[in-house]
């Protein structure tokens, strides 16, 4: 199956919270974006918010059952330059469906946790 999808990988992006104030002024102006292989798609931005709400759910196309879902949470800029604030990988072969779950968010490099009281994110395959 050389360039073929397998199927189809339905995600819904809830929520986050606990993220880090990238503003002086004690706040985030936050969205998400979630990758699978070439597919990358990303949520509104929620504006002044630590603990951000969006509710979306995506339809990402499965090209390798050994790929991994990549879920990062930004800051964005008036310049529209962003800032990571944490991100997380789960493999396909790890996801579980059903109710959300929480997930901590790690650094850029995937290695500590992201600055933050208790960084997380919460999503769920429907």
């Amino acid at each position: 199956l050389f360039g073929d999808n397998l199927g189809s990988l339905r995600i819904s992006v809830n929520a986050a919270k606990g993220l880090t104030a990238a503003k002086l002024a004690g706040y985030s102006d936050v969205f998400c974006v979630v990758e699978l292989d070439n597919s990358r798609l990303q949520t509104h931005v929620e504006y002044k918010s630590l603990a951000p709400v969006w509710c979306k759910t995506f339809i990402l196309p499965v090209m390798d059952i050994h790929s991994s879902v990549y879920v990062s949470v930004y800051d964005l800029d008036k310049n529209h330059k962003t800032e990571l604030l944490g991100k997380l990988c789960i493999p396909l072969l790890n996801l579980e469906s059903n109710t959300p779950k929480w997930f901590a968010l790690k650094d850029k490099k995937l290695r500590g946790r992201a600055k933050g009281n208790c960084p997380r994110v919460s999503w769920s395959l429907t």
